[in-house]
């Protein structure tokens, strides 16, 4: 079966490649210190490094697992609140598929002609997420950044087709 890959699992991708920011609070020592363009650049390298994983006979669980490992080695956090393929009327529809073996009853494999939709979207600490009534924007109740990054692939006999435009990396906002 074809199916999508969330990869931080909290979708918040409103164009093609896109970063998201949610500005920190005033407060002394409430924002993690990791600054926005690290996290920028950090996130960029996971999604264009985890686009090459996406070849037929790839185990969605393990394209999922890398990711969060990734994500992990370099000290973000990424959440497991939302799930969907970002492909249809809703963000966050079925099929879902989260990077975590046992949830499904077959492993979900790649072949050659399935279209997915691969999303870094990484936090400088624990995400606390919420969705607006509209079901599409996801906040941040923490104010925290975030930087989100995504690609929709074509899954081809050779090498993963991006069809989604690239973005340069956008300055600090």
């Amino acid at each position: 079966m074809c199916a999508t890959i969330m990869a931080a699992l909290q979708i918040l991708a409103i164009g093609p490649l896109s970063l998201c920011f949610a500005s920190c609070p005033d407060a002394p020592g409430t924002c993690p210190s990791l600054s926005i363009s690290l996290l920028q650049s950090t996130s960029h390298a996971i999604l264009q490094e985890s686009i090459s994983l996406c070849r037929p006979g790839a185990l969605v669980s393990a394209i999922g697992s890398h990711l969060q490992q990734a994500c992990s080695k370099t000290g973000l956090f990424i959440s497991e609140l939302f799930a969907g393929h970002i492909m249809g009327e809703q963000a966050h529809m079925l099929p879902q598929v989260l990077p975590r073996r046992g949830m499904f009853e077959s492993e979900h494999v790649l072949s050659a002609g399935c279209m997915l939709h691969l999303v870094v979207l990484a936090h400088p600490a624990k995400p606390n997420a919420r969705q607006l009534k509209d079901h599409w924007p996801v906040t941040e109740r923490n104010y925290y950044p975030s930087a989100c990054y995504s690609h929709m692939l074509l899954i081809t006999e050779d090498v993963p087709q991006i069809l989604t435009a690239s973005y340069p990396l956008l300055p600090n906002c």
